[in-house]
C-alpha cells in the first residue's frame, strides 16, 4: 500500500496539535491574570464610606456584643456551673 502523506506530515500534525495544547493553555492562563488583575478588581478604587470606619467604634460595637453574650450564657447556666467572670 502506497503511503499518503509525506512522513514530515507526521511531525507537523504533532506540532500543531501540542501548539494548539499550548496556545490553549496560555490563553487561559492570560485571562486568568486579567481576571485578577488590580484594574479589573479595582483595587484602588476608593468608595465614599455611608459611615465612617474607625476601629474605636467596631472595637465598642464588638464589646457590647460580647457582653450581651456573655448576659445571656450566665443566664441559662444550671447552678453547679459557676457563671463566666471577665475581668
Amino acid at each position: 500500500m502506497t503511503q499518503i502523506f509525506h512522513p514530515s506530515m507526521n511531525t507537523f500534525s504533532k506540532v500543531t496539535i501540542f501548539g494548539g495544547l499550548f496556545i490553549l493553555v496560555g490563553l487561559a492562563f492570560a485571562c486568568d491574570q486579567i481576571a485578577r488583575s488590580p484594574y479589573v478588581t479595582e483595587v484602588d478604587v476608593v468608595r465614599e464610606q455611608p459611615v465612617p470606619f474607625t476601629t474605636s467604634t467596631t472595637s465598642a460595637a464588638w464589646a457590647s456584643i460580647a457582653a450581651i453574650v456573655i448576659r445571656r450564657s450566665n443566664s441559662r447556666r444550671s447552678p453547679a456551673c459557676p457563671p463566666l467572670k471577665f475581668a
